[in-house]
This record gives C-alpha cells, structure tokens and sequence, in this order.
C-alpha cells in the first residue's frame, strides 16, 4: 500500500524551491487506515482494530525475549519507531468509528497521514517519507489531564500564551507570568534597527552579510567573555559566513573574538564547543592575571558563538556567567513556510478556527494558522533569549537586531515586544548604535568590577587537584564557577 501510494506522488519540478524533488499527498488518517486495509487483501478479514492489538502483543514478546536473552538494546531504534506507530493507530481507532473525539474533531482531521518522496537528479531510486501527524495536541494531552486532581505547567518560554488552553484543550484559570529574578541594572536590552525590517527580501540583498558584520564588530568589541550571535536558519548563517571570509571581512571578526559556527552535523557539535569554550577560557586566564598584577581586567575577547534558533545551543546548554555576557539575535525565527508539516498545521488551525467561530472559552478557542504560526517564531526566540541570565548574580545584554522591536521604526514593535517573555519587555531600550554601544561599555564596566556578581574563574593547581569543591564544579576546559 505504501509503495502503490508512493507512486502516486507526482514529481514536481521545483517543488519547495528545488529541483528533482516529488510532491507529496496528505489525507485523513482513518482514511487511509480503511485504504490500508482494503489494500492488504492477503490480510485475515478481521477488524483493523484487533490487528493492531495483535501486533502490540507481538512486539511486547519480543521485547520480552530480547530482554531474556540479554540483549535489550538490541534493536532499540526500530522497536521505538514500531511503538510509536502503533500508539498512534490506537488515537486513531478509539476516534475512527464516527464518535467524536476528546478533542474538538474528529481524529480524521486531527491526525493527518503525510507520503512525501524525494528523486535526487541524476540517481536512481527515491527515497521515502511517510508520516502520522497529530495537529492537535489535545488528543493526547486532554486525557491526561482528566485522568489528574491538578496540573502544573512551567517554563520560562510558555509566553506568549494566548490561545495555549485551546491547543492543550484544558481551561487554564490560574496563569502566572513572573518578572525575572535578577533587578534591572543587570540586564540591558536593546532594539537595533539599523538594518531595517529583516524581512525575506532585506536578508537577501547583496550589502546584508557585510552590513551585519559591522553591527556584530561594534558589540563585540564592547563585550567581555561569550556572546552568542542567533540566526533564524543555517542557510542565512552559513550564507553570512561565506560572505565574510570571501570578502576577508572574517579576519576582522576574529580579531575581536574567535568565531564559532555552531555545525549542522551532531558529531562535529562538541569540537566547536570546545573551541569556543577555549577562547572563554583565555579571557578568564587573561583577566585572572592582570588583576593579579593589579590591573583592571580586559573589557573586551573571549569567543563569538553563531548558532542557530531551534538548533542545540539555543535549547540545551546552560551558558553561565562569562560564556554568554551577551546574547544578539538576528531576525524572527519563523518556521519554514514550504515545510508540509508547517504548511498542513496552519490549514489545520486556519479550518478548525472557521468549524468553531469565536467561542468564549479559552479551552475551545482556537488560533487562526497565521497566529499559530507567529507564536512558534516567538516561542523559539524566547527559548534563545533565555540563554543569557542564568541566575541571580549573573548579568548580561540582550541586542535584538530588527527594527521590528524598535519603538518609533516599525508599527508592529508593540505588538512584536509584546509577543517576548515578561522579564524581557520593559527593558528593551531604543538608541542608535553608536549610543547603544556607548551605554553597553558602561554597563559593562559598572558590572565586571562589582564583587557581588558571579563570574567564571580559572582554578589553580591546587584548587583543581585539592579542592573537591572546586573540583565538583569544574565547567568545559577547566573552569570552575564561583
């Protein structure tokens, strides 16, 4: 059935802006189940239902076997793939007999089957994507949710939460958005408009690479230890990059702060970040030494750190006290709009919201696809924002470089403020760059020499051999947080 299917995705010349690549079809998924089962006339002829079921059974025995044998991470990747399969055949079943849902539709609509398959020009063969897609988070969620006397959900990035009752399908009536822990003369935030609006066409003009560089020399130059530079894609990161080496303009970079390039390849991921936590490393060493010589420390080096929205550094890392003195963030991630999944979810929304109209329970009210599809930007730049202040002695600068957050530039800037997490909002300042990089190197000279804010040290022989404190505490190339 699969393959019959796959063959009757046509090939589209240009299909997501490449050549060589086929379209794909997407249906509903009891649809497809009942083709399914249609198709496989070699089957017994019995209910969908209890194949399902059969083959769960069969698959526990030979996790059981597996487990007998004492080789229960064998095949680790292909059983997870098979349970997952076979859960969502059962979300599909329990609402595939024409009983509605927990959710607000039925599973036909929620859950989407996607057959996509790729031609590469000039080889032979394809290869073959088939997805199940749950576009309502209700359908797993709710259950749980009825199931238990209290559900708590935290995180720094939920913001923006409107409408986050009607994806969950849970009323919500206690919501509670905190200010953050650190007082304001710990964070400086800034709008820096002068590239303009970074819209599709603004990134793609000739002069965009080299006019970013230039911003990112003049922070660089102000900022202590790590700064982390986010961009909305790897495409628009790596195109930058060439630029700057083409034009030798990279050079120049680096002799600030050692530029990073966070990888797209996962086993290349701990190399670069041995090399940036390096360049922290010798800003610390440098700084340790002129204060022991009665010195002020160096207001400037360390490493630069390009990386990308959605990517591992933005949501998996704790970068603390000198790896991350500044975080600048290029752009608005907004999600790929050629993605089919994106694409598919935005429908999804976009005919749920016109099925339900507006309703007055938050759990039921739904968002337009265009309003899903901000929030997802917005979610993820909350997710890179967080990665500056890491707790209450630690302080830092958070540069948003579009004038989409400038005040007097851009309409939507309160509405784009709005969309940020609280801690942020009343604290983005507007200046030009030149005074914006004047107040940083302020900001950062009133805090590298308070006593009280946290910082990164380098151990000595015998705090790193003696002291089981410093010791237990030792960071990436040998640091030690105090």
């Amino acid at each position: 059935w699969f393959t019959q299917r796959a063959d009757d995705v046509p090939l589209q010349q240009g299909w997501g802006g490449r050549q060589g690549e086929r379209g794909a079809i997407s249906m509903g998924a009891v649809e497809s189940l009942a083709e399914l089962q249609r198709s496989c006339s070699h089957l017994p002829s019995r209910p969908f239902t209890s194949l399902v079921v059969a083959a769960e059974q069969q698959l526990a025995n030979l996790m059981d076997r597996l487990q007998m044998l004492g080789l229960a991470g064998m095949g680790g990747e292909a059983i997870g793939t098979a349970e997952g399969l076979l859960r969502s055949f059962n979300y599909i079943i329990q609402c595939g007999s024409g009983v509605p849902c927990r959710g607000y539709t039925m599973a036909s609509s929620d859950i989407r089957v996607h057959i996509g398959a790729q031609k590469a020009l000039g080889m032979d063969g394809s290869s073959m994507m088939w997805c199940l897609w749950c576009f309502n988070p209700a359908l797993v969620f709710k259950p749980v949710a009825d199931e238990a006397r209290c559900v708590i959900i935290t995180s720094g990035t939920l913001s923006p939460m409107d409408a986050f009752e009607g994806e969950l399908g849970v009323p919500f009536p206690l919501k509670l958005e905190a200010p953050h822990i650190i007082p304001e003369r710990q964070l400086f935030v800034h709008a820096e408009g002068s590239l303009g609006e970074l819209s599709h066409q603004v990134i793609n003009k000739p002069n965009f690479a080299s006019d970013l560089g230039h911003v990112l020399r003049d922070y660089a130059a102000v900022v202590p230890g790590g700064m982390l530079v986010f961009f909305p894609s790897y495409t628009l990161m790596e195109k930058c990059v060439m630029n700057w080496y083409g034009t030798g303009f990279m050079h120049t970079l680096c002799a600030i702060k050692p530029v990073v390039v966070e990888p797209r390849q996962k086993d290349e991921f701990e190399t670069s970040m041995a090399e940036f936590y390096d360049g922290v490393n010798e800003f610390c060493s440098t700084r340790a030494m002129s204060e022991r010589q009665g010195h002020a420390g160096p207001h400037k080096g360390g490493a630069m750190l390009l990386a990308v929205c959605r990517g591992k550094v933005s949501e998996g890392i704790n970068f603390k006290y000198d790896n991350a003195r500044a975080v600048l963030l290029v752009g608005i991630p907004f999600p790929p709009l050629l993605d089919p999944k994106v694409k598919l979810k935005k429908e999804y929304n976009d005919a749920k919201q016109r099925a339900l109209g507006p309703h007055p329970d938050l759990a039921v009210r739904v968002l337009g696809g265009g309003a899903w599809y901000k929030q997802q930007a917005f979610r993820a730049y909350n997710q890179a924002l967080g990665r500056c202040i890491r707790n209450q002695r630690d302080y830092g600068a958070i540069v948003l470089i579009d004038a989409r957050f400038s005040m007097g530039a851009s309409p939507d800037a309160p509405r784009n403020r709005g969309m940020l997490s609280r801690w942020v909002r009343p604290r983005i300042q507007d200046f030009d760059r030149r005074e914006a990089v004047h107040h940083l190197r302020e900001f950062f000279a009133d805090l590298n020499t308070d006593p009280t804010m946290g910082r990164l040290e380098i151990p000595t022989a015998v705090d790193s051999e003696d002291d089981p404190v410093a010791t237990a505490y030792r960071m990436p190339g040998d640091l030690a947080y105090l």
